[in-house]
């Protein structure tokens, strides 16, 4: 995936500014910023649910809105089934430390 110069304003504010970047094929990207950044704005950009002022978001070579929404969701599905896990093993991996907002096991 390709994001190009990816611009949002809202009210003559512009939140979003020439953002650049590329996930490659198989990565995971995280964005992180502080609030009001403009890390939701350009996931729902990237998600089609807020059209953007200026720039690009191509997927597989092809502009993200050229998409149907079928079709771009199979591509973007994980391929593997996560596998399945005990009750115990689930329940590590959903408990959450409140002060660090990472996965941490509790009592384990």
């Amino acid at each position: 995936m390709r994001i190009k110069d990816l611009t949002k304003s809202y009210d003559g504010k512009i939140v979003v500014d020439c953002v650049n970047f590329k996930i490659p094929k198989g990565k995971v990207l995280s964005l992180i910023g502080p609030n009001g950044a403009g890390k939701s704005t350009v996931m729902g950009i990237i998600s089609r649910l807020i059209a953007c002022d200026a720039g690009s978001v191509d997927f597989e070579g092809k502009p993200i809105h050229q998409w149907k929404g079928r079709e771009l969701a199979k591509q973007l599905a994980a391929g593997e089934e996560i596998p399945r896990c005990t009750y115990s093993e689930e329940r590590v991996f959903s408990e959450y430390d409140d002060d660090l907002d990472a996965i941490a096991p509790r009592g384990y």
